[in-house]
């Protein structure tokens, strides 16, 4: 009877209701019998706690690939902003994604690779699309300014980095590369 329970608890259970889940479940069996209330309190707890673990890797899994998704909009950005994309740029980056950004948490993504090859996923998309290098670069801030907290000291010097790699990458910097360099800088600067 308590592992018909356990599933139906499970299914009950969610991040929406647990708290009004546990305040219920005590109210209703602080009459049962002190051996069957501890056991379904156990119950909840492990239910609680393989939930919150569940929880806490989807969303670590989904902060990566949003995470590197939106690194490919800024360096796509930084690639286009004169409006080619040259096979330079493209060396450099996947020079950096492989040295830099790869090795940075190692966390696969759906498909069994490292994530931050999101970065050379969505670089290309948006280079075969043609997508705009201002839209790609106020796409990356807003994410940017929405989760400054994914971005250590760390990982905002590699940000410029990579960045100004990918600047350089072609006959130096031209005035377009020079300014979006200066708009990044000011948006990650501490």
């Amino acid at each position: 009877m308590l592992d018909n329970n356990r599933s139906e608890l499970k299914i009950f259970l969610n991040s929406h209701t647990i708290h009004i889940a546990k305040t219920i479940i005590s109210h209703v069996l602080h009459t049962a019998p002190n051996d069957i209330y501890h056991r379904i309190i156990e119950t909840i707890q492990v239910l609680l706690e393989q939930q919150q673990m569940l929880s806490t890797m989807k969303t670590q899994e989904q902060k990566d690939v949003l995470f590197y998704q939106n690194l490919g909009r800024l360096f796509y950005a930084i690639a286009f902003i004169d409006n080619t994309v040259r096979d330079e740029e493209v060396r450099i980056l996947k020079k950096f994604v492989s040295s830099t950004w790869a090795s940075l948490d190692n966390q696969p993504d759906a498909y069994g690779t490292d994530s931050a090859f999101q970065i050379e996923v969505v670089f290309n998309w948006l280079d075969s699309e043609v997508y705009s290098a201002q839209d790609s670069y106020d796409t990356f801030a807003a994410y940017y300014t929405s989760n400054t907290s994914l971005f250590t000291e760390g990982v905002r010097q590699k940000i410029i980095k990579t960045a100004s790699a990918i600047a350089n990458a072609f006959s130096g910097l031209n005035k377009s590369e020079l300014i979006l360099l200066a708009q990044l800088n000011l948006l990650i600067k501490d």
